[in-house]
């Protein structure tokens, strides 16, 4: 089996995404966040593989980019 983990703790993934773990929760709430998996009843995880592609759909070249972005998502709801 591979050296790589594939999946971080919660406070590990706020460390990671330089977030607080109340902001990843309020996130979770809000289903702004990262997708998580539901590792017990008590414990949540967020797979590495998905991480990479929460942050790779945010990635933007220009502000302008982020507003159209931002509008898109706001009408959308």
């Amino acid at each position: 089996m591979s050296a790589r983990r594939l999946v971080l703790s919660e406070i590990e993934t706020a460390e990671e995404l330089s977030l607080s773990v109340r902001t990843l929760q309020a996130m979770r709430l809000e289903g702004t966040g990262p997708a998580f998996i539901k590792l017990t009843q008590r414990r949540i995880g967020y797979a590495l593989s998905e991480l990479e592609r929460w942050i790779s759909e945010r990635s933007v070249r220009s502000t302008a980019e982020a507003t159209v972005r931002a509008q898109r998502e706001a009408a959308s709801c």
